[in-house]
């Protein structure tokens, strides 16, 4: 048994911020990855940071882009709070010695992304995330009452009677033994879910197991429904589970998206072209695909000299190359891939879940920001401002000692047999199947009820073995649980929405202008 003030699980922008600018004032922090502290979304997060800089930018005009963009589903005194609080956040960032690009005068640089009236977006590079990502851990690892544990999975969380969370299981991947790790806060920031799909932008880490174990907990879960696409994933490129990212400020600074017999196409879909929000370029390119029954379609970079590429995206460049794709004279093959919940453990305005004691942020939490659809490069900017308000909430209740008063005990893991360790990759395999050709871009009633169906089938095959307690066990189950948990959402949508396209239902309905919560609903 280990005890701690605050247990923070995942190591991305959101719980970092929170531990460095928590551990001041505490005795005992733990900060739990189930990889390396570096093997998260934030690091392959290529865009910016979105944030009030420019001169003829202002926070109402953010806020108006970032409800447009969420088709008026995200919540409007989070959004706020996000947006006044950003320029500071980002400041503070750089003070810390993240190294974003600057002018001559000192101002930071703006790029322009899909959905943004303005340029507005600060950036390094084509590395923005990676730049953040190393700037915290460098910091976090000056603190002496830090622990930093690589290679640990948490399993489950510690929930009392009293709906109280005083800790998690732990399974330590290197003495394969579980047990409990006690604290007074919980913090989750364990990222996304892309991995329940077949193509997906997000590491091979990426099983949502933030989500499920909360929603096993009987934390409420919000808008599920909506998962976005990232419209450009380079095409052929997957690794470990990954797709490489062709990040939405190519098209910021002047690409464009084409067919393979050269025609543009996206001016028969929004007034803004490659530019549009990210819902409506997914859906284009789906429908064009399916048209012409091609692959991918382009994406031409006639508006850069090789040199222009290579300064502002030297990571894409490097990869382009590699792939002998000889840009910028040759187009980019691209398709959509899965790139971000929007949904996740739904919070309040400070990161406070339905179980006491719980925290969630960053891309597990749903703050309400996002809505129906998430405004390019605002994912950054919510994990700091929330981090930061998670920090500021926390702070206010610390008290030691802390005493638990749960038992820890917990089943530990067992060999798998080869045969069962075979079905389990098998099951895996179809649930990321089932989810991209039936609850991905474009659903309809029919294709999500088969969907559901089929996902059952696979639940009551996983649930028959035996509870191996391994990580391959608990990311099965996790991928399982989550993938209920958005077709049971798209269920209850009935209408098309920003990413929740269900063709059944082609508008926007006013009678849905609500949060889609499930809670103990899907098992």
């Amino acid at each position: 048994m280990k005890t701690f003030d605050i247990i923070v699980i995942g190591s991305g922008i959101a719980g970092l911020t929170f531990a460095f600018k928590i551990a001041p004032y505490v005795n005992r922090l733990c900060i739990i990855t189930k990889k390396n502290a570096d093997d998260t979304n934030t690091n392959y997060a290529q865009g910016g940071i979105a944030a009030v800089f420019g001169e003829d930018d202002s926070f109402e005009d953010h806020i108006r882009d970032t409800m447009e963009t969420g088709r008026y589903l995200s919540h409007r005194d989070a959004v706020e709070i996000m947006v006044t609080n950003g320029p500071k956040l980002v400041r503070e960032l750089k003070e810390l010695g993240a190294k974003f690009e600057m002018d001559e005068k000192g101002n930071f640089k703006l790029s322009k992304e899909g959905g943004h009236s303005k340029r507005r977006i600060v950036y390094a590079g084509d590395y923005t995330g990676y730049e953040i990502e190393k700037t915290l851990l460098n910091h976090i690892k000056t603190y002496r009452n830090v622990s930093m544990l690589n290679n640990h999975f948490v399993c489950d969380l510690i929930v009392d009677e009293n709906n109280l969370c005083q800790g998690v299981y732990v399974l330590d991947l290197e003495s394969n033994e579980i047990e409990p790790y006690f604290s007074q806060f919980v913090v989750l920031a364990t990222g996304g879910a892309g991995q329940v799909y077949k193509f997906t932008t997000n590491p091979i880490i990426a099983t949502g197991d933030g989500i499920a174990m909360a929603y096993l907990a009987n934390a409420k879960i919000g808008n599920m429904e909506f998962f976005q696409f990232h419209p450009t994933a380079l095409y052929n490129s997957e690794k470990n589970g990954r797709s490489f990212l062709i990040s939405e400020a190519v098209r910021g600074e002047g690409a464009f998206l084409k067919l393979k017999d050269n025609r543009q196409f996206m001016h028969k879909y929004s007034e803004r072209k490659s530019l549009a929000p990210r819902d409506i370029v997914a859906r284009a390119i789906d429908a064009e695909l399916k048209l012409s029954g091609e692959d991918y379609v382009l994406l031409d970079l006639a508006p850069f000299t090789e040199k222009k590429f290579k300064e502002r995206f030297p990571q894409i460049y490097e990869k382009c190359k590699e792939m002998n794709i000889n840009v910028p004279y040759e187009p980019i093959p691209v398709v959509p891939a899965a790139h971000y919940s929007c949904g996740g453990i739904y919070t309040d305005t400070n990161a406070r879940t339905s179980i006491e004691n719980l925290y969630a942020i960053g891309e597990v939490a749903c703050t309400g920001i996002h809505g129906a659809n998430r405004l390019a490069s605002n994912s950054l900017l919510e994990a700091l401002v929330f981090a930061d308000r998670c920090y500021q909430d926390v702070k206010e209740k610390i008290q030691t000692p802390f005493e638990t008063t749960v038992p820890g005990f917990y089943n530990q893991p067992l060999n798998i047999p080869l045969q069962i360790q075979e079905s389990f990759l098998s099951l895996r395999k179809k649930i990321k199947e089932i989810m991209w050709k039936k609850v991905s871009i474009v659903k309809t009633l029919k294709s999500l009820k088969e969907a559901d169906q089929m996902i059952n089938m696979i639940s009551e095959t996983f649930f028959s073995y035996e509870s191996f307690n391994t990580v391959e066990y608990f990311e099965l189950r996790n991928m399982i649980i989550v993938s209920k948990i958005i077709i049971n959402s798209a269920l209850k949508r009935k209408e098309s929405r920003g990413l929740h396209y269900l063709v059944d239902f082609p508008e926007e309905k006013n009678e849905f202008l609500h949060d889609t919560i499930i809670q103990k609903e899907v098992l």
